[in-house]
């Protein structure tokens, strides 16, 4: 099933709370394990909800109360009996998910419960903002089974930094939530009875913002990730971003709004 054809989900799950999205992966049999087939759906998610004025934000979290176990160690075994062609075209749809959850127009809160280990974990460092619980546990378990974490490195390195990336991949080792949010990978640590309470009031705060003006504040953040372009560019996008914002139909109306009110 290519994602581009995917009309039903059976790997994730989705309904919307007020003006919230809740996203869930629902492989509770082995941990949320990302398969190749609910990576599909959740590419096809992505995709095809960018423009979806139903719900403002979207909070993403695991079935059953845990995250995700990171990639289906049953796919990776049958990598083994494959040619490189079809590895590597295997390996990029990795790449392809991050990409397309990082590059998502809508806010996206991640909620994890218990923890988040290798792939896993890339779904997070694409999250605009992570809640976990007090007892979430974190690895990049890759280097213990022989593999290598290389599709989801560039996310994590761009959220962590390289000294924290090079300590927990090469060594494999598993660190708790305080670890996880020294290094920026969670922003709050919550008790587990008030995690989806207060993502859902977060996410109905966020989805208080213009729309448009935050899709274009993940847009520019995007644009300023990159690292060859020029510092006259950088500036002439930046202002031409916020020129655009201030002459905009919904910027005229939020500003003429709060002058009114205030």
């Amino acid at each position: 099933m290519e994602y581009s054809e995917c009309n039903s989900y059976r790997f994730i799950d989705f309904r919307i709370e007020g003006t919230t999205g809740i996203l869930e992966l629902n492989s509770p049999n082995n941990r949320n394990a990302l398969c190749k087939e609910m990576m599909h759906e959740l590419i096809h998610f992505f995709e095809s909800t960018q423009q979806d004025a139903s719900f403002t934000t979207l909070i993403l979290k695991g079935k059953d109360h845990f995250f995700s176990s990171g990639a289906d160690l049953n796919w990776m075994l049958e990598a083994t009996q494959k040619e490189l062609p079809q590895n590597i075209r295997d390996a990029k749809l990795f790449h392809h998910l991050y990409y397309s959850q990082n590059n998502y127009l809508k806010p996206i809160i991640c909620m994890v419960e218990k923890g988040a280990y290798g792939g896993a974990i890339g779904l997070m460092a694409c999250s605009d903002v992570v809640l976990c619980d007090q007892n979430s546990s974190f690895a990049f378990s890759e280097v213990r089974l022989g593999l290598v974490p290389a599709m989801v490195m560039p996310f994590i390195l761009a959220k962590t930094g390289h000294s924290a990336g090079r300590r927990w991949m090469v060594t494999g080792a598993v660190f708790s939530e305080n670890e996880a949010k020294a290094i920026g990978l969670v922003h709050e640590i919550l008790p587990v009875d008030m995690l989806f309470a207060e993502c859902l009031k977060l996410a109905e705060n966020i989805g208080k913002n213009s729309a448009h003006a935050m899709a274009k504040t993940k847009q520019l953040l995007h644009y300023h990730q990159q690292t060859n372009i020029d510092e006259t560019d950088r500036i002439i996008f930046s202002a031409k971003t916020i020129a655009l914002a201030r002459t905009s139909t919904d910027g005229i109306a939020r500003v003429n709004s709060f002058l009114t009110n205030r």
